[in-house]
């Protein structure tokens, strides 16, 4: 998660001159000594009018620790809005008060108003990097929204390989200072200046050629040097510090943290934190603790406005986002047995809890469709739907979130105790489970079996049997552990089936080509145990209607059919099924399991 730092002590800026030189490096928040040359702002630059503007430039924002009047801002930064309450800046900028605001003409900028600034908190991304050039990197936290628009649009390599680089030409704009004296006898307003033509001369895989204690790091930074408007002389200076830089194409990329200048060095150079660095594991860390200290701090903006864009973007945080929703691991790509185990319940088609019906109360296992719908005070854990949407009637409650391509309908004193993300799901692979077919004999067998009451009636695993009908009273005895081949089942209520060797010897698995309708009990022989993993009904016809006693114990799967649970039952297991239904007062107590050895039987 994000971490904060709740003091405020400011990061100077380091300043290394050399006298003969007049050489220096530095970062540039403009709290420094003054340095030679009577120009505080990014040297040589254009000023920023109607004419020149870029889309992100509104977004640039002057962070100051003066009072918000033109010409009186005293020590200041600069920033970029990335969302409505959120800047990122340096580090090394510390706990400015104000964030200051413009608009442009034809003239220049004109000042549009300041917003507070939180003075305890700040995020500053935190690593085990052995030097805190390689972390300067900072978001500060508005009071209210900006009269702005945010603009955050990223740079992504999209590639999972450690040599990605930036592209070879950037610009960035700052608010460095404008008048001849050191703060604070400034006097004169302040504007925003642009660089452009910025030419990459060494990019962040080249290790450092500081001298810091561990130099087998990247530098973390890239370096370049601008043309425009004037050939070397282009640069940035005191206050462009967290100047975003950005590719010719808009995309943003980098922080302004450093510069090298003189006046007599004819190749001033800037120093950019590279924010799509991509480690060896393939993960951009920068772009990820951005984006996650914007889940954390502007959630709605989040799930509103960003989370959707970066499928395309940068399609690895969001891969590693969703899935995550989920209770899957990120690193590895999740499989369809990954994947499926986390569902209580997953319909390929429609799912429905009927009035007062739920799924496992909490954020362990999960309930899906294409379409969802919740009724009269039915309970869901987090519910993934396709683009058909969630329904939500009264007094129904969602505890955790709601992911869905389509749209959420609420009716009175309904609640989601988390988040409703409306995402993009056209090329979400989610399992398909429409592919598993009939797994027995080809042809129907027509060795049908009735066992009528107080009858005992035995079968062995790995047989075809046709339509079997137990009437109550009547006991059907399966023998081992195995799978079983049936056309049909009709288990009558007071009818049972003992299941035998299932605790010791594997799963043992009910196969119907046909339908299945379960009233009565399915137990385990004397010193056995059934559980979801080891008891599994496949239902390959289209119906599947479970109304035992009171509960029942295991897997369903129908991937062809409807999965109906009768009024006042328990489950305990999962159903897979292309639809299902769970009537009034019935609860599905989701348990990892049986699903493992059902996909396999598919591959």
């Amino acid at each position: 998660m994000p971490q904060t730092t709740n003091n405020k002590i400011h990061f100077l800026w380091l300043l290394t001159l050399n006298v003969m030189l007049f050489s220096a490096i530095s970062c540039e928040s403009s709290r420094t000594e003054f340095f030679d040359g009577p120009i505080w702002r990014i040297q040589s630059g254009e000023p920023v009018t109607i004419e020149n503007q870029r889309p992100w430039t509104k977004a640039v924002v002057l962070i100051h620790d003066g009072p918000p009047v033109p010409g009186l801002y005293g020590g200041r930064c600069t920033g970029l809005l990335i969302t409505p309450r959120l800047v990122l800046t340096a580090s090394h900028c510390g706990m400015t008060p104000y964030a200051s605001f413009f608009e442009y003409d034809e003239t220049g900028s004109s000042y549009l108003g300041y917003v507070a600034m939180d003075t305890t908190t700040k995020f500053d991304f935190e690593h085990d990097f052995n030097n805190y050039v390689r972390t300067d990197i900072s978001i500060r936290k508005l009071l209210s929204d900006a009269p702005v628009s945010p603009y955050w649009r990223p740079y992504s390599t999209r590639t999972n390989t450690l040599a990605s680089n930036p592209p070879t030409l950037f610009e960035f704009a700052g608010y460095g200072l404008t008048g001849t004296p050191p703060p604070p006898n400034l006097t004169l307003p302040d504007y925003l200046n642009f660089a452009g033509n910025c030419e990459l001369i060494q990019n962040v895989h080249v290790y450092s050629y500081h001298n810091w204690d561990d130099a087998s790091f990247p530098d973390m930074r890239f370096r370049h040097r601008c043309t425009f408007p004037v050939l070397n002389e282009t640069v940035g200076r005191g206050g462009d510090s967290g100047a975003p830089v950005f590719t010719a194409a808009g995309q943003l990329i980098g922080i302004h943290v450093s510069s090298e200048y003189s006046t007599e060095h004819p190749n001033n150079i800037n120093n950019s934190m590279y924010l799509d660095y991509t480690d060896d594991n393939g993960k951009r860390i920068y772009w990820s603790w951005i984006y996650d200290v914007i889940a954390e701090q502007d959630p709605l903006y989040f799930e509103s406005e960003l989370i959707d864009t970066l499928r395309s973007v940068d399609p690895l945080y969001y891969n590693d986002w969703f899935y995550s929703l989920m209770g899957l691991d990120p690193s590895e790509t999740p499989t369809d047995v990954d994947i499926l185990r986390h569902f209580a319940m997953y319909a390929t088609n429609k799912a429905y809890l009927h009035d007062r019906a739920y799924t496992t109360y909490g954020d362990e296992m999960l309930t899906g469709g294409k379409s969802v719908v919740l009724g009269h005070s039915a309970r869901s854990n987090t519910i993934y739907a396709g683009n058909t949407g969630v329904h939500l009637r009264e007094k129904a409650h969602v505890e955790g979130n709601i992911l869905t391509g389509g749209p959420v309908t609420k009716q009175n004193n309904t609640t989601v105790s988390n988040h409703i993300y409306h995402l993009d799901l056209t090329n979400v692979d989610m399992p398909d489970l429409s592919r598993f077919t009939w797994p027995g004999a080809a042809t129907p067998s027509s060795n049908n079996i009735t066992v009528n009451a107080g009858a005992t009636r035995s079968l062995s695993p790995g047989q075809n049997y046709g339509n079997i009908i137990v009437n109550s009273n009547g006991t059907l005895q399966l023998m081992n552990c195995g799978d079983y081949y049936l056309e049909s089942l009709i288990l009558n209520s007071g009818a049972k089936i003992v299941v035998h060797g299932a605790a010791n010897c594997g799963s043992t698995r009910i196969n119907t080509r046909n339908n299945l309708d379960l009233r009565g009990n399915i137990i385990p022989a004397p010193g056995a145990l059934l559980n979801a993993s080891n008891f599994l009904l496949g239902v390959f016809g289209s119906q599947a209607t479970i109304d035992p006693p009171i509960s029942f114990v295991g897997t369903i799967f129908a991937p062809n059919g409807r999965v109906a649970v009768l009024c006042e039952k328990t489950i305990v297991g999962a159903v897979y099924a292309k639809d299902i239904d769970i009537f009034q007062n019935s609860k599905i107590l989701g348990v990892t399991g049986g699903i493992d050895s059902w996909l396999s039987m598919g591959e």
